[in-house]
């Protein structure tokens, strides 16, 4: 359960754009990294990265399975291509709908309003996660 949930969450960063978010997780949770360095690598400040974390945290159920749940699919969130364009200042525009969107709030916006299309794109990060295993 553990690993669909994030997935999913994985898969609405990357296409909120923000898909150097998880290898920024995996450098801060796994490998020791600062939060401010592993944040600085993706784009991200340290207190978003911070809060991704503790939502990964309450995903799983605590830091063990988290980390297990992104060495695994973090390498694999590059098959998702974003689908919204930064704009100006802050914003961003969802390449779905239209609709112009705070940057810090375009993972949010694919969840709520194109679950459909997060949910096709956890898929290719489990399938790609999958194959990466068989490969072993």
């Amino acid at each position: 359960m553990c690993i669909r949930r994030v997935a999913r969450y994985l898969a609405a960063l990357a296409l909120a754009g923000r898909g150097a978010a998880a290898e920024a997780l995996l450098l801060y949770l796994d490998r020791g990294a600062s939060a401010r360095d592993a944040a600085a690598d993706a784009g991200v400040t340290p207190e978003a990265l911070r809060s991704m974390a503790r939502r990964l945290y309450e995903m799983c159920g605590g830091y063990a399975r988290a980390v297990a749940a992104l060495r695994l699919l973090a390498p694999c969130v590059g098959v998702v291509e974003p689908a919204v364009e930064r704009g100006r200042h802050q914003y961003a525009l969802c390449s779905v709908c239209g609709e112009t969107v705070p940057v810090d709030r375009a993972a949010q916006h694919m969840e709520l309003r194109h679950p459909d299309l997060v949910e096709e794109a956890a898929a290719e990060v489990i399938a790609c996660a999958k194959s990466r295993l068989h490969r072993r």
